[in-house]
């Protein structure tokens, strides 16, 4: 699986869908479903990815930094960019990867590629 085949493979929305492809600018995040620390598994790897406020990202299991766009909806597609990784298998290459997903405020699956990523809120 694909880390971000989440947020990402792992980011899975649950209102009325759509593409979300904004800009990603400081604080623009505040109201996105996916802010907090979620916890789930990647090619059964414990992985906790934590979104911030400014539409940055990290996983745990990846060693992954990212960016996100801004997005207010519980389910649609985003344009994850990942700027470094350290190379894990099933992890999201650097580059941009189109994701779709879906999230409420306890659950959020992924979709990048063919695999699903599902994660619980901490």
């Amino acid at each position: 699986m694909k880390l971000l085949t989440l947020l990402f493979t792992g980011l899975i929305l649950f209102s009325c869908g759509g593409s979300d492809d904004a800009a990603n600018t400081a604080g623009s995040c505040q109201d996105s479903p996916f802010i907090g620390s979620w916890s789930g598994n990647i090619a059964e790897a414990p992985d906790t990815m934590i979104f911030q406020e400014d539409c940055t990202g990290e996983s745990s299991h990846c060693g992954s930094v990212f960016t996100y766009p801004s997005t207010t909806n519980n389910q649609g597609t985003v344009k994850i960019e990942v700027s470094a990784n350290n190379g894990n298998v099933n992890c999201l290459p650097v580059g941009e990867t189109s994701c779709t997903y879906v999230v409420d405020d306890i659950a959020l699956e992924f979709t990048c590629g063919g695999d699903v990523l599902s994660y619980s809120k901490l």
